[in-house]
Parts: structure tokens; sequence; C-alpha cells
């Protein structure tokens, strides 16, 4: 994905390496890793189930904004991945950017609703940038 920006990244090299269903040991928490691909391929949410806490990075946003899908990402994974979301109780949600989600539950269905609507767009031939955020239609 990096030389999509033309950047040279030759000399970074991941630290740690997350799979899906690992488990982050706190002490005081345990988080779950799991893999949410659609924004980007390499995309994870990390999940406390304890508080019922996500903390979603890119995958998802406040009001289920997503801001785009990139070259590595699909549209077909991303409403894969929020169908997975969609299973977990989820009181708190903690995006990468922006606000913090105060009805989480209600913007991730809106992020899947969004997803498929862009998703058939695709799929029918229609075109959308890939910059447009996925709830820009619904604004």
């Amino acid at each position: 994905m990096y030389s999509s920006f033309s950047a040279d990244y030759r000399y970074t090299k991941p630290h740690v390496w997350f799979e899906n269903g690992a488990f982050i040991d706190l002490e005081n928490a345990k988080l779950e890793v799991i893999e949410t691909p659609g924004h980007t391929s390499g995309c994870i949410c990390v999940y406390e189930e304890y508080n019922k806490l996500l903390f979603s990075g890119d995958t998802v946003f406040a009001h289920g904004t997503l801001s785009a899908i990139a070259p590595s990402g699909s549209a077909g994974d991303y409403v894969h991945s929020m169908g997975v979301l969609n299973t977990k109780k989820i009181e708190r949600l903690f995006p990468g950017h922006g606000s913090l989600s105060q009805t989480p539950s209600e913007d991730i269905e809106h992020a899947l609703k969004n997803a498929k609507t862009r998703l058939q767009e695709v799929k029918t031939g229609d075109t959308w940038s890939k910059s447009t955020p996925l709830d820009e239609a619904d604004q």
C-alpha cells in the first residue's frame, strides 16, 4: 500500500503482529484483536468485552462514517467486517479519528448500510470517488 503514496518505507518493519482472535492481556483488561479489512486490507479493531469497549481505528467512526476504501481495501470486505462487529456488544466506540461514538450500535449499523449501498453501486457499475466518505449521500 505504501507504494501507492510514493513513500519509501523499506526500513519500516512491524514490531508486533496481531492475528484475528489473539488476546492482549493487560492484567486488568483482556483485549481481543478482530481483523476488520475493508478500509484497508490490514485494518483491525481491538475489543474489550468486560466493559464493552471497541477501539476501531479507521474501521468505523462516529455516525457510521468511513473515510474511504483505500487501494488495498474492499467494499465487500468492509460489509463483512461490519457484520462481525455487529455481533459484539459495544457500549463505547473509540475511533482513530474524530469524535467518540455516543451510539456505537447505531453507528455500526449505519456504516453497514452505507457500505452495502456502495458495494451495490460498484457491482452495477456506478462510479464513486474513493475519497468520498461513505455516508456523504446520507448527509
